[in-house]
């Protein structure tokens, strides 16, 4: 209810439409039981067959007349509605795209499927047709109001009734909300179990055989099976209630009101109005109270949304006007994974000049890829600095200093779409002519020839249908049309071939005779050698870091 408010509150114009249509179509409502009243109050009375055709053709045009305004209405509540939803939808994408993952994990690491389900759930929610019964609400008291002029005590007995359904309404929305909350804690483990089978079908194959897993995700869909029945059993219960005091009112008005007629206080033809506007004002109210449950579990989704909308960015302001010349320096860096003990390191210090190499080694687990993706400004260190050219990288706007770099991931991941698309994004212009270079420095031309689509093949799945080869060269090709002062590699042959092997060494030996600034996470001999600093992260409790000074270039010692 709060959103609705807060929609209508920013389009107050739109508001005043919308509460001015609404009010005109109730005001016409009123037909219906005006109508039945005269009907067999004048015309049955004393038979004049012009008092009912003028009666039916007023009738006529009330309805149509209601049902114009109501359409109406509905295109304006749909108008108002879609400007909301489409800012909501690309606020929450922005957000994840935008956001670094530090401020994710805070969250609880949000899934983007889950925040699309949110997105929907807020979108069905506050649909216009929910928008527009909404709006009925407040009418409904035209509705007792010509009630209680009619009879007093019939008016007392619908509002009655409208309070007990209230009441109902609120009491099966506490105990559906604490079975939904249940229901997607299942759904949880059940999405969990899922993704395990259908991403890694080779090891549930081999290493499952006494089907450890189907037992879970049967336990995990009984559970499921059961919540969804429990809650669609109270959900049934509260319709039938509801359905049932509908008919109770009906039975209630007709009840107390033959006593009126029978007393001489009201006649039959307006009885019979009573009873259709008890109806009129019960319906509203009954549908206002079914969408209450909606509107809850939509009050909840868009708290987590506002919620990843209060993270922090951390996207500084400054682009500076000359080129970015790439040195680099790290001063009393310290950085902990939350949930860790102690921190991978503390007070970490170096230096590394425009067009300096850098080796990382280490260990797995002492913090390789966290320190390359501290460097890109995607994790925030507890304490400490990251400079570029003597600028703090937190003063930077984040695009700008992202733009500086090209990188490398150990597990590349791609967009879902050509690779000559994902060569273009986030990077210069590239002619046919330039792509071709570009994919013959990666070592991609014959794998590019042999394929029917060639550059317009499309990537799915992230590309991890691809041999890691070949997502490696794709890598190594998107770094290098990124053109950036900076490039950052993280286990550049890893998995590769010989002639794989020898594609990034000729990739490093360019960097470094273009004065690149290079970063490097390796175990290759070939790389260490072509190294002009080395930071140890397996030295203890500070790493080492130091200069190992100008070597030959790499095609001399590989000849």
């Amino acid at each position: 209810m709060k959103e609705i408010l807060r929609r209508l509150g920013k389009a107050p114009r739109t508001t005043i439409e919308l509460l001015l249509i609404s009010l005109i179509a109730n005001l016409l409502a009123l037909a219906s039981p005006v109508f039945v009243m005269l009907v067999l109050g004048r015309y049955i009375t004393h038979g004049v067959d012009s008092t009912l055709i003028t009666l039916s053709g007023g009738m006529v045009l009330a309805v149509i007349m209601e049902f114009i305004f109501r359409v109406l209405r509905l295109r304006l509540a749909r108008s108002m509605n879609m400007q909301a939803d489409v800012n909501l939808s690309i606020g929450a994408m922005g957000l994840l795209t935008r956001v670094g993952p530090a401020e994710l994990t805070k969250q609880g690491n949000p899934n983007p499927y889950q925040t699309q389900r949110q997105l929907d759930l807020v979108a069905n929610a506050y649909s216009a047709s929910n928008l527009c019964s909404v709006l009925d609400v407040p009418f409904a008291l035209l509705f007792i109001i010509a009630l209680y002029l009619l009879n007093v005590t019939l008016g007392v007995v619908a509002t009655i009734f409208i309070v007990i359904v209230f009441g109902l309404r609120i009491l099966a929305r506490l105990y559906q909300d604490k079975q939904q909350e249940k229901q997607e804690q299942i759904n949880t483990q059940s999405t969990q179990l899922f993704t395990n089978a259908v991403r890694s079908p080779d090891t549930v194959r081999l290493f499952d055989p006494a089907g450890w897993l189907l037992t879970k995700w049967c336990d995990t869909t009984m559970q499921q099976v059961m919540a969804r029945s429990g809650q669609t059993q109270s959900q049934g219960l509260v319709e039938t209630a509801v359905a049932s005091l509908q008919i109770l009112l009906g039975a209630c008005i007709i009840a107390i009101g033959a006593t009126y007629v029978v007393a001489g206080e009201l006649n039959v033809s307006a009885l019979i109005g009573a009873n259709i506007l008890a109806a009129r004002a019960f319906a509203p109210v009954s549908r206002y109270s079914q969408l209450s449950g909606m509107f809850s579990r939509a009050e909840a989704a868009l708290a987590e949304l506002r919620n990843l909308g209060r993270l922090d960015a951390r996207d500084g302001t400054n682009e500076p006007a000359r080129p970015c010349r790439g040195a680099l320096e790290v001063r009393d860096l310290s950085f902990t994974h939350p949930g860790m003990p102690l921190p991978l390191y503390d007070k970490l210090s170096f230096q590394i000049p425009s067009g300096g190499v850098l080796l990382i080694k280490g260990a797995n687990g002492v913090g390789k890829t966290s320190l390359m993706r501290l460097l890109l400004g995607l994790l925030v260190p507890d304490r400490g600095q990251v400079f570029a050219d003597g600028i703090d990288i937190r003063q930077l706007t984040a695009a700008w200093w992202r733009a500086q770099i090209g990188y490398m991931p150990q597990e590349p991941w791609f967009f879902d779409a050509s690779i000559r698309t994902n060569l273009h994004i986030g990077s210069m212009e590239l002619d046919d002519a330039a792509l071709s270079s570009l994919l013959q420095q990666a070592g991609l031309q014959r794998f590019i020839e042999e394929n029917v689509q060639g550059v317009e093949m499309a990537i799915t799945n992230g590309g991890a249908d691809l041999a890691l080869g070949i997502r490696k060269r794709l890598a190594l090709a998107r770094l290098i049309a990124r053109d950036a002062p900076i490039v950052l590699l993280d286990e550049p042959t890893e998995g590769l071939d010989s002639e794989g092997h020898k594609v990034i060494y000729a990739a490093l030996d360019r960097f470094s005779r273009e004065r690149r600034t290079t970063i490097i996470i390796s175990n290759d001999a070939q790389i260490a050698r072509r190294a002009s600093f080395v930071l140890d992260l397996d030295q203890r409790p500070l790493p080492s870091f130091h200069e190992v000074g100008i070597i030959q270039p790499l095609a001399q010692v590989t000849s």
